[in-house]
Formats: C-alpha cells, sequence, structure tokens
C-alpha cells in the first residue's frame, strides 16, 4: 500500500518501487525533445534581422540605465528625508532641560 501521509497525493504513495540498478528512469517532469549532439536548437525568440537585435539591445541598455537612475535619485531623496526627519527630531530635544 504504502505511505498515506497528510498531502500525499494517490499517484505518489501507488507506485511501484524503483530497482536500485535499473537502466530505465523516469523523469518527474517535461522535458525538452532531444537532439543530435552537432545540431543547435534555439527555444528563445529567434530573429533573423540584425538589426533588430542591435536595437533591442540598446533599448535594454536604455531602460536599464533610467531604472537605475530613478532608483539613484529615489535612494538619495530617502537619504536626505531621513537626515531631515533626525535633525528635527535633534532640534526639538536641545531646547529642553534633562
Amino acid at each position: 500500500m504504502g505511505y498515506m501521509g497528510f498531502g500525499m497525493q494517490k499517484w505518489i504513495y501507488r507506485r511501484k518501487p524503483r530497482h536500485p540498478f535499473a537502466k530505465k528512469t523516469e523523469p518527474g517532469y517535461d522535458t525538452l525533445p532531444s537532439h543530435s549532439p552537432g545540431e543547435f536548437v534555439s527555444y528563445g525568440s529567434p530573429s533573423k534581422n540584425l538589426r533588430s537585435i542591435d536595437e533591442r539591445i540598446r533599448n535594454g541598455k536604455e531602460k536599464l540605465r533610467s531604472r537605475w537612475q530613478r532608483s539613484h535619485w529615489l535612494n538619495i531623496a530617502f537619504v536626505i528625508f531621513l537626515i531631515s526627519i533626525i535633525g528635527y527630531i535633534i532640534l526639538k530635544f536641545v531646547g529642553q532641560n534633562i
């Protein structure tokens, strides 16, 4: 029968045990189709036009640069905000007698 613990699915506990030195292996996931060793197959988005590839690279670099600049300015604004809050708190407590 096998282990029937919490959350265990039926197909798992009804499986037959694997022989230790069996040649057959069954992957537990979907695999890509195999090709001959000399054949290269790209599964990405193929593009025949080299200009479009260069343009996509340039656009990607521009997007990364703009994101970096935006995050840089947001970090600077956050630091200035923290310094102003700390300065305000210090100025409030300087006039009081301890």
